[in-house]
């Protein structure tokens, strides 16, 4: 029915693929009409290379180091043992580290107290489901290694280094070549069949491993068996159910070292260049919102300060500015790399901008939209020029259009409006700006965080830190299910020894819900008092009426909220957007599904009582001269940002004439403030 093609699977052949195997196009792409098993049966090599975002993270860090310290890094020519190094990682400050970014990872990694880079292999080995059991008996070995026990003196050159546990493929192949005599082609095809799975196969291959085996042919090399080797009956029968029950999951040595070294030196980055490694984390997912807010919240924790984007001092990527980060432009929102790449190359060429009318001048129309003009004006990228974020918002547009219509005229070879009256006025070369307030701080931050992914200059909670002091819980208590930005591509067909990993996107895996459970995190069951901004209102049909599942941000993340049907009916009218609220309930954790907590009783902050936001029945009143286009346009870009069932009535203060303005908004507290900040209080009536 259809061809597919191996994400990362290489077909290697002495010669011309072609001489041994019928061959395809996919796309551009020349692909086998054989699978990885006919290839292999074939005999020809077939490797699956992987590509890990991580080595971007390490490159661009070594590189910022040079930069900034004119320091050298090479891990090819450094040892792995600095203490430092594990020192950072059996305290659990993991975050960003390749491999040990996950909670469970974390306390994991606290109990073993890794010291060397053995522990680190045999940590990635580990956690994963069904080697996850051995992680008990793997601490405790390491704690206690004078109270090893095996099953077999044979086994304690095999197991030794991973403290009498079995960890890897390579252990399972040793043990039936060492207690049974199997060659290792041998051993390596009686651990396939136990990664496979296969319990119908196992049968003969015990008996050969405790009994022996001769070809009846005579064509190929008898195994003696464990009995004949002087192991005992019942203590081989033991291994090999234990090497059964385990091979299915064990991970290839090789493969948990390649992917150690990598953690060592993520780590040791960390460890010892953290703002850099940090900056370099942050630009290699610079597209990624989430993934800006998580590192940026995370430096922040560390004690680093986030600069907002500032048009003369920031670049196109995160970088690394007196030992904290500045923010990035490519990373606002709907603002494209080529128009920052633009911005950056004038500035260098022809110095920093000296005003915002310069900066309008000077940056190419083509490139500059009214888009980006507002994302750059609302993320604060002009705040050092000392004007209002709301008076830019209203004169860019006039100016800009002023601009344009004067490089036309010169495309054409007509004077320049600016070159001709420079001299006599500087009045007419500069933008008139509006006296008009600023937009309050919940606007500034909404905007902020609408544009710039993360809140910068504060935090819409700040006035309300007291409400935590009286919470058992917030956001960053609840235990994360999903794999994290530094796990691994594989899910469980890594145990093949052909190494057939995912297909799923960089950075991500399966996820089968393995998590330890740390001490400070929030249990399943456990009663629990948090509360913030509603920031979404997500409503369900059900048999017995709505339900309703609410997202509330806090101080340090968000946090998800399920209402029953009949708690909803309840407290509808306070669970809405931009409410401020406080929910007693339980948490909830399922396997493969986010935690949340079920609420038992919601209540609205003081603030929220005397600012709840406004239902359909209610109307906006705005008075204004509708003459004025500049104002009247202002009214309508407002109005169409909050679009809702709410009808706006407007009264025209030159000729009197009342109408219905055609577009109906949500009523909310950052529609009042904008509208107010524009029209003035008395001109603005809700009600």
């Amino acid at each position: 029915r259809n061809i597919s093609m191996h994400a990362a699977g290489v077909l290697i052949s002495p010669d011309s693929v072609f001489d041994h195997v019928p061959m395809a196009k996919s796309g551009n792409d020349e692909i086998t009409q054989f699978d990885m098993t006919e290839l292999e049966h074939l005999g020809l090599l077939k490797m699956d290379f992987l590509g890990l975002r991580t080595l971007t993270d390490i490159h661009k860090a070594i590189k910022y180091i040079k930069e900034d310290h004119g320091v050298e890094i090479d891990f090819t020519k450094m040892s792995y043992d600095d203490p430092a190094v594990y020192k950072m990682i059996s305290e659990g400050k993991t975050e960003a580290v390749f491999q040990l970014e996950s909670g469970g990872m974390k306390k994991f990694m606290k109990d073993l107290q890794p010291s060397c880079l053995e522990d680190i292999i045999a940590g990635v080995s580990l956690y994963r489901p069904g080697p996850m059991d051995f992680i008990p008996k793997f601490i405790k070995g390491k704690k206690n290694p004078e109270k090893i026990e095996y099953e077999d003196p044979c086994l304690e050159p095999i197991l030794s280094m991973s403290y009498g546990c079995i960890v890897y493929q390579e252990q399972v192949m040793k043990i039936f070549q060492v207690m049974a005599g199997f060659s290792l082609g041998g051993a390596d095809n009686v651990r396939r069949i136990m990664s496979k799975k296969k319990p119908e196969n196992l049968p003969p291959e015990k008996k050969k491993f405790i009994y022996g085996w001769e070809d009846p042919e005579g064509h190929l090399k008898p195994i003696p068996g464990a009995l004949a080797l002087g192991h005992d009956a019942a203590v081989s029968e033991r291994v090999f159910e234990q090497m059964a029950k385990f091979a299915g999951y064990a991970f290839n040595k090789s493969h948990a070292a390649a992917y150690a070294y990598v953690t060592y030196q993520t780590g040791y980055l960390k460890a010892h260049y953290e703002v850099e490694y940090l900056t370099a984390v942050l630009n290699n997912r610079i597209t990624n919102a989430d993934l800006v807010k998580k590192y940026t919240n995370y430096a922040r924790v560390e004690g680093f300060t986030i600069y907002p984007p500032d048009i003369n001092k920031s670049v196109t990527e995160f970088r690394v500015e007196n030992g904290n980060i500045r923010f990035g432009l490519g990373a606002l929102k709907h603002v494209g790399t080529a128009l920052i790449d633009s911005i950056v190359e004038e500035r260098n060429k022809n110095g920093v901008f000296k005003s915002f009318e310069d900066f309008i001048r000077r940056v190419t129309a083509n490139s500059l939209n009214k888009k980006s003009m507002e994302a750059l004006v609302l993320a604060g990228a002009f705040d050092t020029f000392g004007h209002a974020r709301s008076q830019l918002m209203e004169a860019f547009p006039k100016y800009m259009e002023l601009v344009s219509v004067d490089r036309k005229a010169k495309a054409m070879g007509q004077f320049s409006f600016f070159d001709t009256f420079q001299e006599e006025t500087e009045v007419l070369n500069k933008i008139e700006y509006p006296n008009i307030k600023e937009f309050n701080k919940e606007t500034l931050l909404k905007y902020e965080k609408e544009f710039v992914g993360i809140y910068l200059s504060g935090h819409p909670l700040d006035d309300y830190l007291d409400m935590y002091e009286k919470f058992n819980f917030t956001s960053d208590m609840i235990p994360e299910t999903s794999t994290d930005e530094f796990s691994s591509e594989e899910d469980d067909e890594i145990v093949d020894n052909n190494m057939n990993f995912s297909s799923n996107e960089e950075g991500e895996e399966d996820g089968e819900g393995e998590q330890v459970e740390d001490d400070n995190f929030v249990k399943d069951g456990q009663p629990v008092t948090g509360g913030g901004i509603i920031k979404a209102v997500k409503k369900i049909m059900t048999k017995t009426g709505n339900m309703a599942f609410l997202t509330i941000e806090d101080i340090y993340g968000t946090f998800e909220v399920m209402l029953f049907s009949k708690l909803y009916s309840r407290f509808k009218d306070i669970a809405v957007e931009d409410g401020l609220v406080t929910v007693k309930g339980k948490i909830s954790i399922r396997d493969g599904k986010s935690p949340c907590v079920i609420a038992e009783s919601i209540f609205p902050w003081e603030k929220n009582t005397v600012e709840t936001p406004i239902v359909q029945e209610r109307k906006v009143y705005l008075r204004f001269d509708t003459k004025d286009v500049d104002i009247y346009n202002s009214v309508k870009r407002i109005a169409t940002s909050y679009p809702g069932n709410s009808q706006v009535v407007i009264k025209c203060t030159t000729t009197g004439n009342v109408f219905s303005f055609n577009t109906k908004v949500d009523v909310n507290n950052y529609l009042s403030n904008e509208l107010t900040g524009l029209l003035g209080e008395s001109n603005v009536v809700i009600k």
